[in-house]
């Protein structure tokens, strides 16, 4: 049984205080401060590589435990996944082909309502104005693309068509410049013969 310092030793400092070698108002010396601060290095670095090491397993047995549970699915249930995937890539390869159809729709109407760029058309085009139908069926990109144009004329190609009236080239030089004079003549009201 070990004795009790009920007397207080003088050899064994009393709970809470000071450890051998210290005395108060004594700093702690700097060497035992860095021995300190590496030993605490290196603590912290075998902690480390023990946290890297368990997550390297646990990764390896939560891929473990995936396939564990795919393994334990039923036939239905694999079909099941499978008929979910094949859905959506259905889904996306109709959403693909529906805005396939809406492009062509509305450079088809670009084309013939002569916009310089159909690209810029479909852009700018008002999406909202546009109704596609469950069968598939697109209205409204006309009607659409008008209020585009009126609203920015400059996407317009304005090029004028030139005049094929060939009756109107076969009059010759005198007939034109006769035609050109009556014209002056009408604008600033001269009287002519």
């Amino acid at each position: 049984m070990p004795e009790d310092n009920i007397g207080g030793d003088p050899q064994t400092p009393p709970e809470g205080g000071m450890p051998e070698g210290s005395e108060a108002g004594n700093k702690p010396d700097a060497t035992k401060l860095l021995a300190e601060l590496e030993e605490t290095r290196k603590a912290l670095k075998v902690a480390n590589a023990e946290a890297a090491d368990r997550r390297k397993k646990l990764q390896a047995f939560e891929e473990a435990e995936a396939k564990r549970k795919e393994a334990e699915m039923s036939e239905v249930e694999k079909l099941n996944a499978k008929l979910a995937e094949m859905v959506t890539e259905r889904e996306a390869i109709q959403q693909a082909l529906m805005d396939t159809k809406l492009d062509a729709a509305i450079s088809g109407a670009a084309a013939t309502l002569k916009f310089r760029n159909p690209v810029d058309a479909r852009a700018l085009i008002d999406m909202d104005a546009i109704e596609i139908s469950e069968n598939g069926a697109i209205k409204g990109v006309e009607a659409a693309l008008k209020a585009l144009a009126k609203e920015r004329p400059y996407l317009i190609d304005s090029v004028s068509v030139p005049d094929t009236d060939g009756t109107k080239r076969s009059q010759g030089k005198a007939a034109q410049d006769e035609a050109a004079l009556q014209t002056i003549a009408a604008r600033y009201g001269i009287q002519t013969k």
